[in-house]
């Protein structure tokens, strides 16, 4: 698949390291809020680390890059017009309380500018 978009190998795990910081980021956020990373939260990193092929060391420079970023959060741009998204995997999330299907990701998506690819 990388190779479909022109994608090196070193490209490809650069951008899985960067996926992996973001999601520690996300879980460390939380961590920092209520203390501690969940037993829960460690498995979903580890399943994460492991989909994407890197190793616990990265895991753990992932963690550290996560909790030094800590407090200082970013927003998301206001203007997503042109953006590209890709859902992948199974939703868990909801919105005021309902679950977000995959139909309603891609409808929000859209209402938000972002183009979405269906892979």
């Amino acid at each position: 698949m990388s190779a479909a978009w022109g994608l090196s190998r070193s490209a490809v795990r650069a951008a899985h390291h960067r996926y992996l910081v973001a999601v520690a980021v996300a879980v460390a956020g939380v961590a920092v809020a209520d203390g501690t990373v969940t037993d829960r939260e460690g498995v979903d990193l580890e399943l994460v680390a492991q989909l994407l092929g890197v190793g616990s060391d990265d895991l753990d420079a992932a963690l550290d890059t996560a909790a030094r970023g800590v407090g200082a959060p970013t927003r998301a741009p206001k203007d997503l017009t042109g953006l590209t998204v890709c859902f992948t995997g199974a939703f868990t999330s909801t919105l005021e309380g309902v679950p977000i299907t995959r139909p309603v990701a891609e409808h929000l998506a859209v209402g938000a500018g972002c183009a979405w690819r269906r892979t």
